[in-house]
C-alpha cells in the first residue's frame, strides 16, 4: 500500500538486488529473499550517454519488472545469475531490458555513437557482434524502444 521510491548507486539490477540483501545480517538472508522478491515492483537502472552530436545526454535503461520470474530468481541464489538472460529474453513480454540492449537500440536510433555505447556496455563484444548481425541480432526497435504515443508495461 506505500508507493516507495529509492536510489542506489549500483552498475546493473543484479547488483541492487545484491545491495538491498546485503543490508540484512547473512544468516537472515534466507528470510529476507522472499520478502524482497514478492515486494519488488522492479528496478530501472539508468546510465547517462553523451549525446551523438556531443550537445547533452540521453539515458541508457535497464528494467526488471518484479513478475512471477523474477520473484523465482530472486529467491533462489543459484538462479540469480540468470536475471541478465531474463532481461534480454524477456523484452517483448514484460518490457525488460539490459543496459546493452537499450545501448544497441539507441545506436540504431542513431542518438548516439558506436563508440559510446561500446564505452558504456557491460558486454561490449555482445555490442560488437549484433552490430555485425550475428547471433540472431534483431531490431531491438521492433521489440523494447516503444514508438511515439505507445508503451509497453504497465507497473
Amino acid at each position: 500500500g506505500h508507493l516507495v521510491l529509492s536510489t542506489l548507486h549500483t552498475t546493473d539490477a543484479l547488483q541492487t538486488v545484491n545491495r538491498m540483501l546485503s543490508l540484512f545480517p547473512p544468516d537472515q538472508h534466507s528470510e529476507i529473499r522472499p520478502l524482497r522478491s514478492h515486494n519488488l515492483g522492479g528496478i530501472i537502472g539508468l546510465r547517462l550517454i553523451p549525446t551523438k552530436d556531443g550537445t547533452g545526454r540521453v539515458p541508457a535503461c535497464e528494467v526488471l519488472v518484479g513478475c512471477a520470474t523474477t520473484r523465482e530468481y530472486l529467491q533462489d541464489p543459484k538462479k540469480m545469475g540468470s536475471i541478465r538472460d531474463f532481461m534480454a529474453e524477456g523484452a517483448t513480454v514484460y518490457g525488460t531490458c539490459t543496459f546493452d540492449m537499450s545501448l544497441l537500440a539507441l545506436v540504431q536510433l542513431g542518438k548516439i555513437r558506436l563508440e559510446e555505447a561500446l564505452a558504456s556496455a557491460t558486454y561490449p563484444d555482445e555490442i560488437r557482434l549484433k552490430m555485425a548481425g550475428i547471433e540472431g541480432s534483431e531490431n531491438l526497435l521492433d521489440t523494447w524502444i516503444p514508438r511515439e504515443g505507445e508503451s509497453h508495461v504497465s507497473v
